[in-house]
């Protein structure tokens, strides 16, 4: 019973502290969205979205970055992702028009 209860804790401190690195992460990727740095927000939008897969409005802005960076086929693979989580969000769809476009 302790045993369990030890892993019990373990698993509530890693979750909690695999969140704060979640926030953290998508705190520094809107910072470096804002200042324009592409690459770096990707990359950190991608450490957020590896956490919490299910936000299609993370994925939309994971394509932003990478079609302003010239990543192209890593903004559609987003743009795809939020539309499949999200079909009638008209958002993803609009940014995939804008990427085609640019393309």
């Amino acid at each position: 019973m302790l045993l369990e209860a030890v892993g019990w804790v373990r698993t509530r401190l890693s979750s909690a502290d695999t969140r704060s690195k979640a926030r953290g992460a998508r705190e520094a990727a809107d910072r470096a969205r804002d200042n324009g740095d592409w690459q770096k927000a990707g990359d950190l939008y991608r450490a957020y979205l590896r956490i919490y897969p299910n936000k299609p409005d993370l994925w939309i802005q994971l394509g932003n970055m990478c079609k302003e960076s010239l990543q192209y086929a890593a903004a559609a693979k987003a743009y795809q992702r939020a539309i499949r989580l999200r079909p009638s969000d008209a958002e993803p769809h609009v940014q995939m028009g804008h990427l085609r476009k640019r393309q």
